[in-house]
């Protein structure tokens, strides 16, 4: 099998999972795995673009936090970091069951909100 070639590779995100296909399935030079809920204090010595992003991550307790902490987390700080490691030529790869969990959280954030002010 021919293993698909991309020089820089970054994982957002701590899944093992990702991280073996990842290494099974591509060619690289670099390959960064960047926690997710280290998102807002991670930082490169050196700028790197990257050619190929994995976003697996979510930060799972996020949701119990107010929802302007739920939005930082595990929005805004994914925006800001993403936009610094990528450009117009990045491949972005989401991992779908991701978003299932995000849309349950913000689904729970607002029942809370109704609940409460209610």
């Amino acid at each position: 099998m021919k293993k698909l070639n991309f020089k820089k590779i970054a994982i957002v995100g701590n899944s093992k999972k990702f991280i073996f296909e990842t290494k099974l399935f591509f060619d690289y030079e670099l390959l960064s795995v960047i926690p997710w809920r280290k998102l807002k204090y991670f930082s490169f010595k050196k700028k790197i673009i990257y050619n190929l992003i994995f976003i697996c991550g979510y930060d799972f307790g996020s949701y119990y936090s107010n929802y302007r902490l739920f939005k930082k987390i595990n929005i805004s700080y994914p925006i800001k970091f993403l936009s610094e490691i990528s450009n117009n030529k990045t491949n972005f790869v989401y991992k779908l069951q991701i978003w299932v969990l995000y849309i349950f959280s913000i689904q729970v954030c607002k029942t809370k909100i109704i609940l409460f002010t209610s």
